[in-house]
């Protein structure tokens, strides 16, 4: 697989603007992505050519070349290559302007224009300044896809129960003591009626939801350099005991944190 993408650091005052592009690049082909948490920004993948299956929710749909699925952050998503190579381009963003003008629920649409825009905002790379440059033709794209009608997300399936400000609240407060009671009433339902409906959209329980996010977090914090002590990657996580966070992160990926960091 080619991978084609600028992912430059988005600094504090780029986040300023009311829409910046995070990240664009294209995946030739396009491999299996499964990410339980979602990511923290909006997603744009576009199927240039060949087709592929996306899950939305419990559903799942086929995408061909044309069609774009867009993803709100934080929300659970997989997809993969159904017959082919599966070329896709993708572009991540954010901006106070990402929901208060543009406040896309996840969908397939049919966006014909995807293309050139791409191809416009790719031609800033290397340029001066390239998020403030590209911040104007991102808003060009989303006026356009918003005017674009989705092809497979029914009005029934949008308004059915949705636990994506409880999936977004667990990725802030992860480290913390996450209470069923507050995620149940963030999502406007009782806590039995939540928890299935959650699993149904994540595959997990809300507690395992927030143990598979704490370990994503711990392997980034094993990375890091300089090498944190395990006890402190414990707490930022949220756990006050470190040899209880080392059971549960061998338990979750098959070794120790001593032995991830060794590679």
């Amino acid at each position: 697989m080619q991978i084609h993408a600028y992912n430059g650091t988005v600094s504090e005052k780029e986040r300023e603007l009311p829409l910046y592009i995070a990240t664009v690049g294209k995946s030739l082909p396009q491999t299996h992505i499964h990410r339980p948490a979602g990511i923290n920004d909006y997603q744009l993948l576009y199927t240039e050519s060949g087709v592929g299956t996306v899950r939305i929710k419990e559903r799942e749909y086929d995408v061909v070349e044309g069609d774009l699925f867009i993803l709100p952050p934080f929300t659970p998503h997989e997809y993969r290559r159904k017959e082919g190579d599966w070329n896709t381009l993708w572009i991540t963003y954010n901006g106070s302007a990402a929901k208060a003008c543009f406040n896309f629920s996840s969908d397939i649409k049919k966006a014909p224009n995807f293309n050139a825009f791409f191809k416009k905002i790719l031609r800033q790379q290397n340029r001066g300044e390239w998020r403030r440059k590209t911040s104007d033709l991102l808003y060009g794209l989303l006026l356009d896809i918003s005017e674009c009608k989705g092809i497979c997300v029914s009005e029934e399936e949008q308004n059915a129960p949705d636990v994506g400000m409880a999936v977004q609240y667990i990725a802030e407060h992860y480290h913390e003591t996450v209470e069923l009671s507050r995620l149940a009433e963030l999502s406007g339902l009782s806590e039995g009626h939540f928890c299935r409906v959650f699993k149904q959209y994540t595959h997990m329980r809300p507690i395992e939801y927030v143990i598979h996010l704490r370990v994503e977090r711990a392997k980034d914090l094993i990375t890091e350099k300089p090498p944190l002590p395990i006890a402190e990657i414990a707490k930022r996580v949220g756990y006050s005991s470190a040899a209880y966070f080392s059971k549960i992160f061998r338990e979750k990926v098959g070794v120790t944190p001593e032995e991830y960091r060794k590679g």
